[in-house]
């Protein structure tokens, strides 16, 4: 059985999807992108590339986009689900080598590990760095537990975690998960990210 597979929302994604797909090809995990009604070429090279994904149309938000990819892969018995972004922020062979090694010692100890790209300030700019420190400082003030970056794509959840009743079809659906699992007292760990500035 696998430990995770991974899942990717991703809307108007033509000029990197090919690319990403190949990175995730070679990890040798499985993966899953959820095509969020994209307008632009990127269904079509889904399906000239053979890339896994389901494609609809119009767009429902990202957070159906989530649910909907978790419960496509987990039809393949697995217990883990890990999502990314396709922003190219990150190196996704590191994140995900990193994240299968702390699945393997942590497995029975936590029940969703949440990237963490705000502990280095000077990776991103000002701007960006501070808005998602407010944010997060607001979405903890919600949750009663202090989260350091709320915002990060990167999280490799339980999949209870999608029994959790978050209605939100929108990116306001990550922050709910976060609330959910905090007032419910489940194990949060937080991961350092290392972020790549553009």
């Amino acid at each position: 059985m696998e430990k995770f597979a991974i899942v990717i929302p991703i809307r108007n994604e033509a000029k990197r999807i090919v690319q990403f797909n190949q990175q995730l090809q070679a990890l040798d995990v499985p993966y899953f992108f959820v095509d969020d009604g994209s307008t632009d070429d990127t269904v079509y090279l889904i399906y000239e590339h053979h890339i896994p994904c389901v494609s609809y149309y119009p767009p429902q938000g990202k957070g159906f986009a989530l649910k909907l990819g978790a419960r496509t892969v987990m039809k393949m018995d697995i217990d883990w689900i890990l999502t990314m972004d396709m922003d190219g922020f990150y190196d996704v062979a590191k994140t995900v080598e990193q994240l299968d090694t702390l699945l393997l010692f942590h497995e029975n100890d936590t029940d969703l590990f949440v990237g963490n790209r705000l502990w280095n300030r000077y990776s991103m700019k000002w701007f960006t760095y501070y808005s998602n420190k407010l944010i997060s400082w607001w979405i903890s003030l919600k949750a009663g537990k202090k989260l350091a970056d709320v915002k990060c794509g990167v999280r490799l959840l339980n999949k209870k975690v999608f029994d959790l009743d978050c209605t939100d079809n929108h990116t306001k659906y990550e922050s709910d998960v976060l609330i959910y699992a905090s007032k419910l007292n489940w194990r949060i760990k937080e991961v350092q990210i290392d972020y790549i500035g553009k």
